[in-house]
């Protein structure tokens, strides 16, 4: 199976259904589910009569139900949020009240503190604290929707909401399939915050060509050995990251094609790629 999203709706779903679609740091999901909680949750969208235009805040860090929320607002034409859980209280208030969000997806265990009409939990289920009343929000229905909306660190004053439509995203998946080559058989390896573009790249390119996403949380991360071994037990074909990132493993004595073989492809976004680093990556991995 795989997602087409330029049509919008998902395609072979009599190929490969019961593959791994999301490995998240929680549990595994697999095509036939993503399919079914994205549409379960497009339903649910439908029923709370979300406006277009009104963002959905999706709250957590690098649970299944993280990516699977980002591609049922995609399928429903619902403009969404991404939220890290290591935002400070004070920023998740301040961009609630900014964006006027009435509805949360947490797709974790944990909740932030701050007032949602609507809350909608891991398994997708929605509680209703009070009747929602979604701002007005000016919209010209002739132009491109805006499908979410990525809040910056704020590191040189107040955080800024960076809109991306969906027609951006089009484009960049129709870019990627072309110049990048992967396939349905590639596992990419997911590690950036979904609050950080980068993070998106694996998303999409996993989705579009019906490969496998695995998600590692930071306390997984930290943790070189185990990270490295769960690349290594997942098959992982596509590590994307920035090269600072990268750099933290170049010493490792597991960080090498003869421990991680099904690793073909590194993608390096977010910063410039320096020559030494190039350099030593391919001593390691030769191929």
């Amino acid at each position: 199976m795989k997602y087409d999203f330029n049509r919008q709706c998902f395609q072979e779903s009599g190929y490969e259904a019961e593959k791994a679609a999301v490995i998240g740091s929680d549990r595994t999901v697999s095509w036939k589910e993503l399919a079914r909680q994205v549409e379960h949750l497009a339903q649910l969208f439908r029923e709370l009569a979300i406006p277009k235009g009104h963002p959905v805040m999706i709250y957590g860090h690098k649970e299944s139900a993280f990516p699977v929320a980002m591609l049922a607002c995609y399928h429903a034409d619902i403009t969404y949020i991404p939220i890290d859980i290591v935002y400070p209280i004070e920023r998740i208030r301040t961009i609630a009240e900014a964006t006027g969000s009435q509805v949360l997806i947490c797709t974790g265990e944990s909740k932030p503190d701050v007032g949602f009409s609507v809350v909608i939990d891991r398994d997708f289920q929605s509680t209703i604290h009070q009747t929602p009343v979604f701002p007005e929000v000016e919209t010209d229905h002739s132009a491109d929707l805006l499908q979410y909306i990525i809040f910056t660190s704020g590191s040189t004053g107040e955080p800024k909401g960076v809109q991306i439509t969906k027609s951006s995203i089009q484009t960049f998946v129709d870019w990627a399939a072309v110049d990048f080559g992967f396939s349905g058989n590639d596992v990419l390896m997911n590690q950036a915050p979904f609050s950080f573009d980068v993070s998106l790249c694996d998303i999409l390119n996993a989705f579009v060509h019906g490969g496998t996403l695995v998600l590692s949380s930071g306390d997984q991360v930290k943790n070189q050995d185990g990270f490295l071994k769960r690349l290594a037990e997942t098959g992982c074909s596509v590590w994307t990251s920035t090269p600072s990132f990268l750099y933290l493993f170049l010493r490792h004595e597991n960080f090498h094609a003869g421990n991680l073989p099904a690793i073909n492809t590194f993608l390096f976004m977010g910063e410039e790629l320096p020559n030494r680093t190039c350099g030593l990556l391919k001593q390691l991995f030769p191929e």
